[in-house]
């Protein structure tokens, strides 16, 4: 692989297009990952699993579990991603945020 142009916008979400995720107006959307992937590469869905982003893991296993997982997949995500747990645990501590500042703005409205 010599080139993956990112970020790539996405044709199925443009600018002033119908979204599920935007309310009132989207401005667009960039192609995820996994469909950049299988656009410029033609790698198939079941591969992709073996080349995700380590973002992605983490967030998978922050989603899966509802929160800060155990340590035991915590292990499992520091073998998958090869990252220090420091960064790890930085990472989920950060969604674990993300979650609870969205929470309290949902209160807000």
């Amino acid at each position: 692989m010599n080139f993956l142009p990112l970020p790539l916008v996405d044709p199925n979400r443009p600018y002033q297009g119908k979204c599920e995720g935007c309310k009132d107006s989207c401005c667009g959307h960039y192609m995820k990952y996994d469909s950049l992937l299988v656009h410029y590469l033609n790698i198939t869905t079941e591969k992709i699993d073996v080349i995700q982003l380590p973002s992605v893991y983490i967030l998978n296993a922050y989603r899966q579990n509802h929160g800060i997982p155990d340590d035991q997949i915590i292990k499992d995500i520091l073998k998958k991603t090869l990252l220090p747990v420091e960064e790890v645990l930085l990472w989920l501590n950060h969604l674990h945020e993300v979650y609870k500042n969205r929470q309290a703005l949902k209160k807000l409205r």
